[in-house]
């Protein structure tokens, strides 16, 4: 059982090291109108959808520290914040939305947006600016991450269609 889990994860990992470093070495340089696409959060709604809720909170995890890493300016409660929308989209995925490509839109979506909101909240709290300035940068932010879900959406699902195939999928 362990051994079947290793298998389906090593693809993941790969597919987030590989984003990871578009979004930091590539998007960083080509800002568009001065913002920046979050690639990252985008894969916690594609997994938790394909994978399930306790998968979607565990990668959730694993994004949040990655993006810790990365971007240590940000708050560290996004660790926590990325699990518990992996986990919650996981369990939209399961009850509600189909499994597609538009239910991985529905869920990065919801993923995206209330971590934008979450970012926006945070810093009318520390009073770094207004919040309609603020509301403003997360719409386009929001709206510039979603561009790009297309793409990241045919890598995870080529994975996971792969791991399915392949007898390694536990579904």
């Amino acid at each position: 059982m362990i051994e079947r889990n290793v298998y389906v994860w090593i693809p993941y990992s790969a597919a987030l090291f590989l984003l990871c470093l578009i979004q930091t070495f590539v998007l960083s340089e080509l800002p568009l109108f001065g913002f920046y696409p979050a690639l990252l959060p985008l894969t916690v709604g594609i997994v938790a959808v394909q994978e399930g809720a306790p998968a979607g909170a565990g990668y959730g995890m694993c994004v949040g520290l990655l993006m810790q890493i990365i971007a240590p300016e940000s708050v560290g409660l996004i660790i926590f914040g990325l699990s518990l929308l992996g986990f919650v989209a996981g369990l939209l995925a399961r009850y509600r939305i189909q499994q597609g490509f538009s239910g991985c839109f529905i869920c990065s979506l919801f993923v995206m947006t209330l971590l934008e909101i979450g970012q926006v909240l945070t810093h009318v709290l520390m009073d770094d600016g207004s919040i309609l300035s603020l509301l403003c940068v997360a719409g386009i932010e929001l709206l510039y991450s979603m561009i790009c879900f297309p793409l990241i959406y045919l890598l995870y699902h080529r994975i996971h269609k792969q791991m399915h195939y392949a007898g390694r999928l536990g579904n």
